[in-house]
């Protein structure tokens, strides 16, 4: 009994040395390749680290990232406001614009005719050739999140603008302030960040439901569907 008790002992251990064994060969092996992948793409000249997507900074009139945040106090704002104007449901206003009421559009018209400022740094972004941003990368991938904020907030006051024209009849308007969003969108997919590229998809979505809606409700004239294309 002793020694089978033992030869139990003894087998028992060899087969967690064994275990113990593979766990350490599989994890050196897959650190192995995990550091030949990030010296492949090192050697393509792309960036392994967050802190390497760093670059040298633009003159603030240059870059599109310095204008969009110039508007980020006004469409925060309009984001706040959207919460006291009765009758919106932000799922509304992106996903089924032709359930907003007249007195909603008309609310959400008063208060964006009141703050036009914003829109003029918006479409200075939209101008721009470059978009660079200006974050502190050792702070790591949180800093992103303020940056993709203001891009939600500027969609939101985009859309409501376009909707608000649409329903005052002014279709080529309205087809204009979308055609804004796309330029803003495809600005921003200049940031090589796939989180920032991914929210650019969602906020084109955006301006496509809006856009679909102004075609649908409102007349507009060829020029204005042709300056459209171009931008798309």
């Amino acid at each position: 009994m002793k020694s089978a008790r033992n030869r139990s002992i003894v087998v028992l251990g060899l087969l967690v040395m064994f275990i113990v064994g593979i766990v350490v060969f599989t994890a050196a092996r897959k650190r192995s390749s995990v550091q030949r992948m990030r010296e492949d793409l090192r050697g393509a000249g792309d960036p392994v680290l967050f802190t390497e997507y760093a670059t040298d900074p633009i003159p603030d009139e240059e870059n599109g990232y310095y204008h969009l945040m110039q508007s980020s106090e006004g469409v925060r704002a309009f984001s706040d406001a959207l919460l006291g104007i009765p009758g919106i449901d932000t799922q509304v206003l992106f996903g089924v614009p032709s359930d907003l009421s007249p007195q909603t559009l008309d609310s959400l018209g008063k208060w964006l005719d009141e703050h036009p400022e914003m829109f003029e740094d918006l479409r200075q972004a939209a101008a721009s050739n470059k978009y660079r941003p200006d974050i502190d990368h050792s702070e790591g991938y949180g800093v992103v999140a303020t940056d993709l904020s203001v891009l939600r907030s500027a969609t939101r006051a985009i859309v409501a603008r376009a909707l608000v024209l649409a329903h005052r009849g002014n279709g080529d308007e309205a087809l204009e302030a979308c055609g804004l969003g796309f330029a803003l969108q495809q600005l921003m997919q200049n940031d090589p960040l796939l989180v920032t590229y991914l929210s650019t998809i969602a906020a084109q979505d955006s301006f496509l439901v809006a856009v679909d809606h102004i075609l649908r409700t409102c007349p507009t004239s060829q020029a204005a569907r042709d300056e459209l294309d171009e931008v798309l």
